[in-house]
């Protein structure tokens, strides 16, 4: 099964083999693009993390106080939060300090990569263009 985000065509990953199952992550992608968030769902199998989605910044800030989070992935605009904004403020709260953190967007500039990046975060990421990067940063964070 193929499937797209944008012009991006991709295969799902391969089924995790039951005699080695991974230790899930514990994931949150704050996304108002509610279709990114299905997508990124079905890329993503319960047994290699424990995902949890936020489409706006309350929901988000309830599961970071919920707490226990590996990695949380920020898109940088959304109607009621600045994701660069957000992610230096989980940068100085004790409970994401230590947290990976992905920001996210639809239209990465070189200007919002830096300020990311200045804000605490691990990466800066195109959502589109550099999906398998992300992928592939999940898969080595699982360890």
């Amino acid at each position: 099964m193929v499937d797209t985000i944008g012009s991006l065509s991709f295969e799902p990953p391969p089924p995790v083999d039951p005699a080695r199952p991974p230790r899930p992550l514990k994931v949150l992608f704050v996304d108002d693009d509610v279709g990114y968030l299905r997508a990124i769902q079905r890329l993503l199998r319960p047994g290699q993390v424990a995902l949890a989605t936020a489409s706006d910044g309350e929901r988000a800030r309830r599961h970071v106080e919920a707490g226990g989070l590996e990695l949380i992935v920020l898109d940088v605009y959304m109607p009621d939060l600045d994701g660069i904004a957000y992610c230096r403020a989980l940068r100085q709260a004790p409970a994401t300090e230590a947290c990976a953190i992905v920001v996210v967007s639809a239209m990465m500039t070189s200007e919002i990569e830096r300020a990311a990046r200045e804000a605490g975060a691990t990466l800066a990421l195109d959502k589109a263009a550099d999906l398998e990067r992300l992928l592939a940063f999940i898969r080595t964070l699982r360890g």
